[in-house]
Parts: structure tokens; sequence; C-alpha cells
């Protein structure tokens, strides 16, 4: 038998490697032995990739059992939040933080980081809020970490609280939070500010042009987000793929066809015209417009395609319209091999509804429940307005009261199906429930948050 440093050693390499199924034996090997707490890095970083919890929880233990100096370390309590946010555990990643005798800037942007992820931006700007009564400073990170959850009214006040604590803390010159804070005020539509804030910046970068770009084109205001375009290009700084791609796609929204064509002369100058991302948009744009011979040109001299692109073509036909041509390409499609995802079906049943093709919308409903996508809520909608087009009521029915998660779009199509086809008591019940429905799930994440042992701080 190998010998504990030979294991350790091997052990680590797997976990630099990414192979966790080998370092995984090893570590159950060694579970008892002792070993070096480097040794224990290497495990936490191996499990964040895999995001294994019931291993985590034993490293945690043994880690424990190094004693109350190893435990009360801040550089592992940190690396153990962080370890148990990203394998799905908030509850533990939070008892963790509360038994923690002193914090740094790293434990609290974990904390936070991880309520921001989960969906729960309220504890998150508490947890701010507690930060700055301490004596710990935040970082770019802190700052980086909240901006993006600050884009509606209801959390704009907090956006405000954190614009203050950026120049507080002398932040307003970093590149990277200020362009956070610009895209905060693009999507939140106060482009006033945003205009104010990109004027004084000392240094912008290709975020930054990207951010203010986004927020003309979410307000309706294509030329300016031209405009800004143009003047990206005059400062020097050279577009990449992606810059070009959301500019494709501005135009693509606006039907601008013009200012397409002019993007698309600048992505053959630029030698990008190979990237898949930027073409995929292209073709995007040229099917929106109208121009939909040019849209399978240059899908047809793409030299790769992934299921974006086909995607995106499907969809082109049918908002043309041409509903025979889109079947065509979902034909294609399964030629050629290529592996549906939940966006091919969803761009692909609006042409079975509008061409009433009932028998071809049940063969596709069985190829989505092969795939298992019926549980996406985006599938399982168009799935219904499918139904609800062919007049099949019936089974638009059956499967809403299948679906395990709905939002507004698919009381939506239920109530309007069964509306169009006269059965008015039937619309008003499916009403009725949905006011319940919402009345049920209001308050989900702070009856999730009565987990947390409430400990002082």
């Amino acid at each position: 038998m190998s010998s504990i440093p030979h294991l350790t050693q091997n052990l680590r390499a797997f976990c630099r490697e990414g192979c966790w199924k080998q370092a995984q034996h090893i570590f159950l090997t060694i579970l008892n032995t002792s070993v070096y707490s480097s040794t224990y890095f290497h495990l936490l970083h191996a499990l964040i990739a895999h995001k294994t919890f019931t291993e985590g929880k034993q490293i945690h233990s043994q880690i424990n059992d190094r004693g109350y100096m190893f435990v009360a370390n801040t550089f592992w309590q940190s690396r153990l939040i962080n370890m148990y946010d990203k394998c799905g555990s908030l509850v533990d990643a939070r008892q963790v933080f509360n038994h923690m005798i002193k914090r740094d800037v790293f434990s609290w942007n974990m904390i936070i980081a991880g309520y921001q992820r989960n969906g729960i931006p309220q504890e998150a700007f508490t947890l701010f809020h507690q930060m700055q009564r301490t004596a710990v400073q935040p970082d770019h990170f802190t700052f980086s970490t909240l901006l993006p959850v600050c884009t509606n009214a209801s959390s704009l006040k907090h956006g405000l609280q954190i614009h203050g604590g950026i120049i507080r803390c002398g932040y307003h010159f970093d590149v990277i939070v200020m362009n956070t804070l610009i895209d905060m005020y693009a999507k939140g539509g106060r482009m006033q500010r945003v205009l104010e804030l990109f004027d004084k910046m000392p240094k912008r970068d290709v975020v930054s042009f990207i951010a203010i770009i986004y927020g003309f084109t979410q307000s309706g205001r294509i030329k300016q987000a031209l405009g800004i375009f143009r003047q990206m290009q005059l400062t020097g700084i050279k577009p990449n793929s992606a810059t070009f791609a959301s500019m494709v796609s501005v135009c693509a929204k606006m039907e601008a066809l013009d200012q397409g064509m002019e993007i698309h002369q600048k992505l053959i100058e630029n030698g990008l015209l190979s990237n898949i991302v930027a073409v995929t948009a292209l073709v995007d744009m040229y099917a929106k417009c109208g121009s939909i011979q040019k849209a399978q040109g240059l899908f047809d001299e793409m030299p790769q395609r992934d299921a974006t692109s086909w995607n995106v073509m499907i969809a082109g036909y049918t908002h043309n319209g041409l509903v025979d041509e889109a079947l065509a390409i979902y034909r294609q499609v399964q030629v050629a091999g290529v592996k549906p995802n939940s966006t091919t079906f969803a761009s692909f049943l609006p042409a079975c509804a509008q061409a009433e093709a009932l028998e071809q919308g049940m063969e596709i409903h069985q190829k989505i429940m092969k795939y298992g996508f019926l549980s996406t809520v985006i599938v399982a909608n168009a799935l219904l307005d499918m139904y609800a087009k062919c007049r099949s009521i019936q089974k638009a029915t059956q499967l809403f009261d299948k679906m395990h998660q709905r939002d507004r779009a698919s009381w939506n199509e239920i109530i309007v199906a069964h509306a169009q086809n006269g059965l008015f008591n039937k619309s008003l019940e499916f009403f009725t429930r949905m006011q319940l429905a919402e009345c049920q799930i209001r308050q989900p994440l702070q009856a999730s948050l009565q987990l947390v042992p409430n400990l002082e701080f």
C-alpha cells in the first residue's frame, strides 16, 4: 500500500487536474489520517468545482478535528462558506459565518455573494449594512456583487447607498466597479445618470461602452446606442466579438437593417466573421429585419454551427411566417445529429402553432419528454400555445395541470385559450386559481430565511 505522503501528493495532483473521482477515492482512503492543511485547500477547490456536498461535510468535520486554532482561522472559514454556498447549502454557509470570531472582507464577500446568487438580495443588503458597521471596509468585489440586483425601483435605494459607499471607499476610479454601477443605472432606465458617470470616468474599456449601449437599447434609443458604438471606435478601443454581437442584437430588436449591414461590414473588416456568436447574431438580425434569404446565405456559409445557430434559423423562418421552411430546418437539425436544447423546441413550436399542425406538435411533445425539457417553463408554455392555437383545449388543460412550475405567461396562455374557444366560465375559473396561487407564493424567500439562526453580530 502506498504511504500517506504519496497518497496525499496524488490527491492534490488529481484535485488540480479536475479528476474528482480519483481524488475522491484517495480522500476516502486517508479520511481518518492527519494530512497537511494545504491538502484541504486543494480538496475544497475540487469540491466547489464538482459541487459535492457530502464530502464537503466530511472535510469540514476533519478541519474541526484539527483543533480550535485551525477552526478559528479566517482563511479556512471563508473557504468553507464558499464551499457550502457553491454546493447548494446556504444554511450551512451562514452557520459557519455566524460562528466566526473574526471576519475579513473575503468572508463578508462570500456570504453576501451567496445570498445574491440564491435570489435573496434583501438579506445580502442587510449583511452589507452590518458589514459597514464593522471595521472591515468593502472592496471592489463587494460592490460589484451587490450592484447587479439594484436595477428595479424597490432596490434602487440600496443602489444609491452602495454608490455612496463606492465614493467613500475611493472606488469611483475603479473601472470594474464603475462599469457595474453604470450597468445598474442603465438597466434601471436612469440614462441621464449613466451619461454623467460615463463622462466622468477617467478610464473606459469595452465593458464600459457595452453597458451604456445596453441602456440605450433597453430604452429604445437605437440612434444613441449606435452613436456610442461609433464613439468607442473613435477613442481607439477595439470592439470584440461580444461588442459586435451586442450591437447586431440592437439592430435586430429595432429591425434596423441599414445599421445592421453597416456592423456586418465592420465585422468583416475586423476579421470576426468566423466567430460563431457574432455570425449567429447576424443571422438573427437579417431574419428579424425580413431579409431571410440573406440570413440563410450566412447560415449556409458558417464553418461551424451550434444549437443556437440552428435555433435562430428556425425562429427566423417562423418569425417571417414561413412555416414549411422552419419545419425543414428542424428536420435538418435531426439529420445533422445536433442535440436539440430547450430553445430549439421553444423556437419550433410556434411554427406548429401558426400552421395549426397538431400532429407535428404532438410529435414534438414526445421528443420534449424524451429529452427531459417538459419541466422547462418556456418550453411548456410554447406547448400550451401550440395546443391552444390548434384548438386542442383538452390537451392544453391536461398539460397545464401537470406542470410543476408555472409563471404568469403559463396562466395567461390557459386563460386566453379557454376564452378564445368560448369557454368563459372555465377561463374565469383559471383566473381565480391564478390569484389564489399568487397569494400562496408571495413570500417564499422570507420563509426560507427562518431556517437560518438569528445569532447576534
